[in-house]
């Protein structure tokens, strides 16, 4: 994967790793309580989608903590930017509303839980990492959290596509571009394990590629399966302090 990108693409690797290296103070502050919440959110998800086939009430009951406390974060959050947005949504006439409606989604996570209707709890929290995305991506600004966003969710719907018997053939060119994206994204600096762990991933989406000449579907099933679990311990990483 690294000898198709080296040259081909190093000029943009150096542009979108230099708009990150240059945000301004208010925007990594900004950045840095998003984080926060997101990890409390985070758990919040993982947490449900255990609930869901458990019904486990102290489960339950951590995620909706767990959610709360996202929530309260927002709210600070809110106060501090929604009138006064990093100089990178300046001109992001919806900025303060996008913070309120993940603000409403928080509190209908909590909700949710609450009168355990736990697939509405988890639409919800997969609903707000969807705004996340677009927010970022509507102000042009590029993280390799939101590439592997959107590869995990083609990914996962590769998955049931094959196991509903439809070919891959013509998935595979947006799996590999998709994957490309992910290079061109700022990667997390100084993690060598994630970086291996990356280009793991990428030479099994060449793998993916390879095996679908064959039509061998049990090794199919193998990669794609190992697939969705690497992006989504990939995906995972990027919500690391």
């Amino acid at each position: 994967m690294k000898n198709k990108m080296s040259r081909r693409v190093l000029g943009l690797v150096l542009i979108t790793t230099l708009t990150l290296t240059g945000a301004s103070p208010a925007l990594q502050d900004f950045d840095s309580q998003v984080l926060a919440a997101r990890q409390q959110m985070r758990s919040y998800c993982g947490l449900i989608q255990s609930v869901m086939k458990t019904n486990d009430e102290a489960s339950a009951q951590k995620a909706l903590k767990d959610v709360q406390q996202a929530s309260l974060l927002w709210e600070k959050l809110q106060k501090q930017f929604a009138k006064n947005p990093p100089s990178e949504y300046a001109s992001d006439a919806q900025f303060a509303g996008r913070l309120k409606t993940l603000q409403i989604l928080f509190d209908a996570m909590a909700d949710n839980v609450q009168v355990k209707n736990y697939p509405l709890a988890f639409h919800n929290c997969a609903y707000a990492c969807g705004l996340f995305v677009k927010m970022h991506e509507e102000n042009g600004l590029v993280y390799v959290s939101d590439r592997l966003f959107h590869l995990r969710k083609t990914l996962k719907s590769a998955q049931a596509l094959h196991s509903a018997g439809h070919s891959l053939t013509e998935m595979i060119s947006e799996i590999q571009q998709l994957r490309d994206r992910i290079y061109l994204a700022p990667l997390p600096e100084n993690n060598q394990t994630f970086r291996l762990a990356l280009d793991q991933f990428s030479r099994n989406i060449d793998q993916l590629g390879q095996i679908l000449l064959t039509n061998d579907k049990a090794s199919l099933d193998q990669i794609l399966n190992e697939l969705v679990k690497q992006v989504n311990d990939l995906y995972a990483q990027t919500f690391q302090n």
